[in-house]
């Protein structure tokens, strides 16, 4: 049996859910900008000895089966056409019940039971969309990746494993990173990057505009896709800042040929609004909530760079 920290992904907060959003906001981060621990003491649920418990039975977690997927759809703005879903992780804790990532990733990704936790992420996504080829659909998968992750010497090696255990084609896999987590370290970046597009696993820029990457640093890097933070896309029409910086985004993912998809889409008028501006792609409540069986048609077809 293979371990399950083996292989390795990440868990993330639902970028679409303005109320984990703000949660998260209250969160201590780390240096590329990922929630980490401290919570508001005024508002956690949660005591230090909670945490303790928690903790301890996050490591357990994996082995009892306890986490589940959720998927959140990702459309073509012009038709609505599903053409990919980002892998949410959920964990059904025996005793207090359907906990959502911000209740536990801090938690997870500064203890033991990160690595473990997000080489099941990795797995199971990368099992459930090799069915949803076998069942006719070809949809993207995207999987968000912690920076400890990337940053391993034997990523690269680890992710073919996953992929090979799976059958998942790797044309199918969308990484998604922080923009700082590259900026960490460019030249090793680079290097994996380069590794990922060997295999032919795409890579996005997750939250694009929030971090401190330059023009010069996107154009350098191998990678595929820009993903226009939440904050910005809530903005559009009436905050004349937030609604140039989406269309300069998309402007530079034109210029740069990369695919531009739009987090936080709410409403029709921010998905009119962004069509308007020339994004192809967007994701968001507006056109589906994070569900344990995606809606899955024999015309999703997958995106391409």
């Amino acid at each position: 049996m293979t371990r399950p920290d083996a292989v390795w992904a990440a868990v993330d907060c639902d970028d679409d859910d303005p109320a984990e959003t703000d949660e998260c906001l209250r969160l201590e981060v780390d240096i590329d900008g990922r929630v980490l621990a401290t919570r508001d003491p005024t508002t956690d649920p949660f005591t230090a000895r909670d945490e303790a418990t928690l903790q301890a039975d996050l490591e357990r977690a994996v082995v009892d089966h306890e986490l589940r997927l959720d998927y959140q759809p990702i459309v073509e703005l012009e038709t609505a056409a599903i053409v990919g879903y980002e892998a949410l992780v959920r964990w059904e804790h025996p005793i207090r019940g359907r906990l959502p990532p911000r209740d536990f990733l801090g938690i997870a990704q500064r203890s033991e039971a990160g690595a473990a936790i997000d080489g099941w992420v990795l797995l199971e996504a990368c099992r459930e969309a090799a069915g949803w080829s076998r069942s006719g659909a070809a949809a993207t998968i995207c999987i968000n990746v912690a920076p400890e992750r990337f940053a391993a010497p034997r990523f690269v090696e680890r992710l073919t494993a996953a992929l090979d255990m799976t059958g998942l084609d790797p044309s199918r896999l969308m990484l998604e990173i922080t923009e700082w987590t590259v900026l960490v370290d460019v030249d090793a970046a680079q290097h994996t990057l380069a590794g990922l597009r060997s295999l032919g696993v795409r890579v996005a820029l997750d939250d694009y505009g929030t971090g401190y990457s330059s023009l010069a640093n996107v154009a350098a890097l191998a990678v595929d896709e820009l993903k226009i933070d939440i904050s910005f896309v809530a903005g559009l029409g009436s905050d004349r800042a937030r609604t140039a910086i989406v269309r300069a985004i998309v402007g530079l993912g034109e210029a740069l040929d990369l695919t531009v998809v739009a987090e936080g889409v709410e409403s029709a008028d921010q998905a009119f609004a962004l069509r308007a501006l020339g994004c192809e792609y967007g994701q968001g409540f507006h056109f589906g909530r994070p569900t344990p069986e995606p809606a899955l048609v024999s015309s999703a077809v997958a995106r391409t760079s």
